[in-house]
């Protein structure tokens, strides 16, 4: 399955501990609308928590689980921009630093 075929640019409502799976994560990007998201990828020993206003992209060809840490609104979407390991982007605010 393509990010295209997985991807829509209408929100997705995930009730608390809801799960959302993509085949593929790479080419796509997963913003969190509202909420809290917690976010991993297929054999990766990093895990993700985006909130309201933080998106997630990456490159890698793995598959990804989103889980609902509370209710959420998540958006997926294909991403144009270049390329990019995976990480997330902090909503516009007070600084926030990621765990390495």
């Amino acid at each position: 399955m393509t990010a295209a075929a997985t991807t829509s640019a209408a929100p997705r409502h995930l009730p608390r501990r809801g799960l959302f799976k993509l085949p593929d994560a790479a080419g796509v990007q997963i913003e969190c609308r509202s909420g809290s998201l917690w976010i991993t990828l297929d054999d990766d020993p990093r895990d993700f928590v985006i909130e309201a206003g933080e998106r997630f992209v990456t490159d890698e060809h793995k598959p990804v689980i989103v889980y609902a840490l509370r209710a959420a609104e998540l958006q997926v979407q294909a991403r144009d921009e270049g390329p990019s390991r995976a990480r997330w982007t902090p909503r516009p605010g007070p600084a926030r630093t990621a765990a390495a």
